[in-house]
């Protein structure tokens, strides 16, 4: 089976969120899984050659057994082109399957199927972090033509299966619920011997809570922010809070709001971090709050979940459904709520024991080779 992927987002290492793990993750899996799958991976490159290119390099796809190609074309163009047959001619010939890793290829022509995974429809619930109007409504345009055009549709929880079929004409038939999978380094591990002199440089103190993720939105720091004031007011000491992830367009919103809180002293803001020192960092914290208004799937939860770290996160949507009563669930719309919850986390060490084994136990249904195998059975499906 020949399967040409789109590894666009790849390229872009400041921008490792979910879609960079995703693409990684599974494309590795996909290779360890089944050693005779021909799976090329494609990319554009316009613009920035030889720093795309070195990026490419660092990947070493070969290692893995994985081919690349690069079109020469605008990244921001690749989903027009995708319309026409220039993706198939110019790049990878024919291919049994596409995988447009995410709506913005559309599948070409020259494939004899086609596969899209939907990651979440953001852009219909926060809109504001997508642009003007014409960049929102490209964003809606581009996921129904990948809906009505895609053989099978992979959405990574059943809660955007339902999202999908809410908003866009799809049949249910056409819908497959694929879970991400969590590196297997996220486990339960004491502090390297490094870390306490790293964590001082960065002005880091436990106990210490801990947020993942890029700054948008949806993510409802200022919602954690306050919960955090307020806790402050009742209990008048808190635990710090560690932010991990790039700070976005929103992130200078976010650090005034801490200022006006009083609460700069308390907040910590590590921006993108390796591997080696997220997972010390995960280990280390009290917990990890994801107080999300919003999210596809929610895969730090899992990470955390992993390492055997406590999880304060939603009530609802795809956090309730990976956690799968794992977390501490509140209603993250409310200060209160979310305060009382960090509250109860901070102070009952029974909880934490708790939510660590029940973590752990949840963590184990998540791996990169089931999200490969799964996967596999769809390209097969469409096959059939």
């Amino acid at each position: 089976m020949r399967v040409a992927m789109d590894g666009l987002f790849l390229q872009f290492p400041a921008y490792r969120a979910g879609l960079y793990h995703y693409v990684w993750n599974l494309a590795r899996a996909l290779a360890r899984v089944e050693p005779g799958l021909d799976l090329v991976m494609y990319f554009c490159n316009a613009r920035r050659r030889a720093s795309t290119e070195r990026q490419i390099r660092s990947l070493d796809l070969g290692s893995a057994g994985i081919r690349h190609r690069t079109l020469r074309i605008p990244w921001a163009a690749g989903a027009r082109i995708a319309r026409f047959g220039a993706l198939s001619r110019a790049l990878v010939g024919t291919a049994d399957v596409f995988h447009g890793t995410t709506f913005r290829l559309l599948p070409g022509a020259g494939f004899r199927r086609s596969v899209v995974t939907i990651h979440d429809l953001k852009f219909l619930t926060h809109p504001e972090a997508f642009g003007d109007r014409a960049g929102r409504e490209f964003y809606r345009r581009a996921a129904g033509q990948a809906l009505a055009r895609a053989d099978a549709v992979i959405t990574v929880s059943d809660y955007v299966r339902r999202e999908i079929l809410r908003h866009y004409d799809v049949g249910q038939d056409r819908v497959r619920v694929v879970w991400n999978g969590v590196d297997p380094r996220f486990a339960p591990a004491p502090a390297p011997g490094w870390f306490h002199r790293w964590a001082a440089e960065r002005g880091i103190r436990r106990p210490y809570f801990l947020f993942v993720g890029y700054q948008e939105p949806n993510k409802n720091l200022p919602g954690l922010l306050h919960g955090l004031a307020r806790l402050r007011r009742l209990e008048g000491s808190i635990p710090d809070l560690v932010l991990v992830g790039g700070a976005g367009p929103h992130g200078a919103e976010v650090r005034a709001l801490a200022e006006d809180l009083g609460l700069t002293a308390c907040v910590r803001w590590l921006g993108q971090i390796g591997m080696e020192e997220l997972v010390a960092v995960y280990n280390q914290a009290l917990a990890l709050v994801l107080p999300s208004h919003y999210e596809g799937f929610g895969l730090p939860v899992v990470e955390a979940m992993a390492c055997g770290t406590p999880v304060v996160a939603s009530d609802r949507g795809a956090m309730a459904e990976v956690g799968g009563g794992a977390t501490l669930a509140c209603d993250v719309r409310d200060p209160e709520r979310l305060a009382e919850a960090l509250g109860r986390i901070a102070s009952d060490p029974g909880l934490r024991a708790r939510l660590r084994a029940a973590g752990l136990r949840r963590a184990r249904l998540f791996s990169w080779e089931r999200c490969a195998r799964e996967t596999l059975a769809v390209y097969r499906e469409v096959l059939a």
